[in-house]
């Protein structure tokens, strides 16, 4: 027979001997909604006698280990504008097995120029592979169930309100896509995450003591810069040999070959000898025809 009156205090009837649990309110889930280090109380008597007392002790408080930022793992050189990468906020932490929720914001400072797209997939992702392994993080849809994300401007603070359980929390990521408006270096290429994280039940109510709210700030600086890469400019000239012709040469297998022609022989002016050699002939037959006309009019005198 059992009987409790209004000021909690259980009273136990029992005739022989028997064995049994005492199920203790609140709740194992809201254990971690109260002050670590209260002391609660529960005295055993038999018979109207005390028998002794059982106490236990409201332990530390869940918290978030870290904060992990994890950028797009399919880059390792220098990102350009416009193109969009995927960046992960982890909060591993010591409550995944309390059934309660973490919620708070998570202020994520983004590089100059960076902008958050709400077109794609956002949100928590979870799976047996993310934890386990960073390259399966991004392969899962993100969830924006108890998740809402915004930007007011480029490179302005991200802000992301979040209310999941903190199993989700520890072993996947908070996933965010963005891109880069404008060029910057490597080292301004940094995000920082300010992490608020108080525990709450399925119930809504929230833990409300001194220190209850946990802020943990962590930044993870990229090293790669932003730019557009610099355009090869090439410039070709075909220098033809002096006395050369090139052609193209199509060989039997389809390709080409540039190949050289026979060289060609500059054209030269010949001696005009057969000319000069002519007019010498007819200088001699003029003198010689008026060397003959004179012979003959010398003999008609005489």
């Amino acid at each position: 027979m059992f009987r409790a009156n209004l000021s909690s205090i259980l009273l136990l009837f029992i005739n022989g001997n028997i064995s049994f649990n005492v199920n203790l309110l609140p709740q194992l889930r809201d254990w971690a909604l109260l002050k670590p280090g209260q002391v609660f109380k529960l005295t055993v008597a038999r018979n109207n006698q005390q028998v002794g007392d059982i106490t236990y002790t409201i332990g530390s408080q869940p918290l978030i280990n870290d904060v992990t930022i994890t950028f797009d793992h399919n880059q390792s050189n220098n990102l350009l504008p416009n193109q969009t990468h995927m960046v992960g906020i982890g909060m591993p932490n010591d409550g995944v097995n309390d059934g309660d929720n973490f919620t708070g914001t998570i202020k994520v400072d983004v590089p100059d120029g960076f902008v958050f797209d709400s077109s794609r997939s956002n949100g928590v992702v979870t799976g047996s592979n993310v934890g386990d392994d960073l390259l399966g993080m991004f392969n899962t849809l993100g969830s924006m169930e108890g998740i809402s994300i915004s930007q007011e401007a480029a490179g302005k603070p991200i802000i992301i309100e979040y209310n999941r359980t903190k199993s989700e929390l520890g072993k996947g990521f908070v996933l965010l896509y963005g891109h880069y408006i404008k060029n910057i270096s490597g080292s301004q290429n940094t995000f920082t995450a300010t992490v608020t994280a108080t525990t709450t039940n399925a119930d809504g109510d929230k833990a409300n003591y001194d220190g209850s709210i946990q802020t943990i700030i962590k930044s993870h600086n990229i090293g790669m810069p932003v730019e557009n890469p610099a355009r090869n400019s090439l410039d070709s000239s075909f220098a033809i040999g002096e006395n050369n012709i090139y052609r193209d040469q199509v060989n039997p297998d389809g390709s080409h070959q540039v190949v050289p022609s026979q060289p060609v022989t500059k054209s030269k002016k010949l001696p005009q000898t057969g000319e000069e050699h002519n007019s010498l002939a007819t200088i001699g037959l003029l003198i010689l025809s008026l060397a003959t006309g004179l012979g003959l009019k010398k003999r008609k005198k005489d």
